[in-house]
């Protein structure tokens, strides 16, 4: 498996794009996650395309635009927007050649009746198996109510899989916590589909994420242990929002990978 750092473009001037690629390079990891989102500039791309023709031996995925995107929303003009948003994303990742494209799959309300807009997601897959582009749905922590943040992964996961086999999964190891749900069972039922992990700890309680391992509920020993049992060889982005969090974690999953060789 390979261990790479999250690149959160949108909260970064193009400097600062700069220093967090040398950040990234200084831990001695050699692959990282762009978040694809607004702000996005041109300077800002054309920083990380030159960083990555310079650096050979990295890889780089694309976190496709999250914040006002929703490709299950029941506004057909909103619906349009957010697919050519995340459309955008998978032609940049083509473009430098990315690994793969992670997507939000959006959200479900009582108006659209708990159902899937399966014409968006066949859009989209089509679309990216069209550029040569990976696509990977990732998990999000379901918030109950009228809104769902998302659909319930164990239930309509299964249906997107079926029905679209080239969709893949990024497994958010902090959002199943976030979300009461068991991460052991998700990569014992999705292994053969997870070939992206967002690492970060989280906690129930609190309902935080996106912090340094071993500050939430997350036991990282056996969460790595479990992903060696099934043989996982894809990426892992340490989601973590600041340096200091982000090098912590990422010196515990290596520390704790030799352990387990």
């Amino acid at each position: 498996m390979k261990i790479g750092l999250l690149l959160n473009t949108p909260a970064l001037s193009p400097c600062e794009v700069v220093n967090e690629l040398d950040f990234i390079k200084n831990t001695g990891s050699r692959h990282f996650e762009i978040v694809y989102d607004h702000p996005i500039t041109h300077e800002k791309l054309s920083v990380v395309e030159k960083f990555l023709k310079s650096n050979k031996d990295f890889t780089s995925a694309v976190h496709a635009p999250f914040v006002y995107t929703d490709i299950l929303s029941i506004s057909d003009e909103h619906r349009k927007y957010s697919l050519d948003e995340i459309k955008k994303a998978i032609v940049f990742a083509k473009h430098i050649k990315s690994v793969l494209v992670v997507f939000h799959a959006g959200k479900i309300t009582g108006y659209n009746k708990n159902q899937l807009n399966y014409d968006a997601f066949t859009k989209l897959v089509n679309f990216a198996e069209a550029e040569g582009v990976s696509l990977a749905v990732e998990n999000m922590s379901a918030k109950a109510g009228f809104i769902r943040s998302n659909f319930v992964f164990e239930k309509e996961g299964y249906e997107l899989f079926e029905k679209y086999p080239s969709l893949m999964m990024c497994l958010d190891a902090g959002h199943t916590i976030q979300a009461g749900e068991d991460v052991m069972k998700f990569i014992e039922k999705f292994h053969e589909k997870i070939i992206n992990i967002h690492l970060h700890d989280a906690d129930i309680d609190t309902h935080k994420g996106h912090m340094a391992l071993g500050r939430g509920k997350l036991n990282t020993v056996a969460f790595l242990r479990k992903l060696k049992e099934f043989e996982y060889d894809g990426y892992i982005t340490l989601e973590t929002l600041n340096r200091k969090d982000s090098l912590h974690s990422y010196n515990v999953v290596n520390e704790i990978l030799k352990l387990q060789t």
